[in-house]
């Protein structure tokens, strides 16, 4: 079930269109896909979804990640798309996990 404020987005399966983060509603999944919202920075709790093995930022006003996101040691996937990042948080380096890592924008497709 959606925790308050979130609602299914058709894209598939996974994807949830969020107005409020509420971390302790994500505790244990595995991948997490955010699209279309206006939330300007992830917050620090993002560090704590230890299982979290795949992570898409679509089309998103994120301006910034924590430094928390470096604790997402089991991070294989990450995606940014059409996100106004300027750059990466320190921690970045510390995803010893990471395989793939895609920037780009919906309109490259």
């Amino acid at each position: 079930s959606l925790a308050s404020g979130q609602t299914k987005f058709p894209y598939n399966k996974y994807a949830i269109c969020v107005k409020k983060i509420d971390i302790g509603t994500t505790l244990g999944i595995d991948e997490l896909q955010l699209f279309g919202n206006d939330i300007k920075k992830l917050p620090d709790g993002i560090g704590g979804l230890e299982s979290l093995v795949e992570l898409d930022l679509v089309s998103s006003s994120f301006s910034e990640l924590p430094e928390t996101f470096g604790n997402l040691q089991n991070l294989e996937y990450f995606t940014i798309m059409d996100l106004n990042l300027t750059s990466l948080p320190n921690s970045f380096g510390n995803l010893k996990s990471l395989k793939y890592f895609h920037v780009g924008s919906v309109k490259d497709k």
